[in-house]
């Protein structure tokens, strides 16, 4: 499954929306993550989207997650970022819906907190 870095375009943010509203992030916000670099959209297959930020603690967090197939993405996008150059030395953060604790149960838990170091 192909797993890219892409701009926000219309079918991303169709994908995200959801989960941004559920979860209350702002757009402006986003957007202004994204034209600054801080952070990415991730494209997973044909219809899968992942919204990542850096924050300042050394942590890639994993923000928004839509579209289609989750459970068939995940393990191809989670390969994707554990690799990115980007990200090493790094420790991926996902805290949010539990049901991605049955997705990434190899991932550590600490307060309800997903955490996957990246090796450097």
């Amino acid at each position: 499954m192909k797993v890219e870095i892409v701009p926000l375009d219309d079918r991303a943010f169709l994908a995200l929306n959801p989960a941004a509203q559920r979860d209350g992030h702002d757009w402006v916000q986003i957007c202004d993550w994204l034209n600054t670099g801080c952070a990415a959209v991730w494209k997973i297959g044909e219809s899968g989207y992942v919204l990542t930020l850096a924050n300042g603690d050394n942590e890639v967090e994993i923000l928004l997650g839509g579209g289609e197939n989750a459970r068939a993405c995940a393990g191809p996008w989670e390969e994707a970022a554990l690799a990115h150059p980007s990200h090493r030395g790094m420790t991926l953060r996902l805290e949010g819906r539990k049901g991605w604790r049955r997705i990434f149960k190899h991932w550590d838990e600490r307060d309800g907190v997903l955490y996957k170091e990246v090796a450097g």
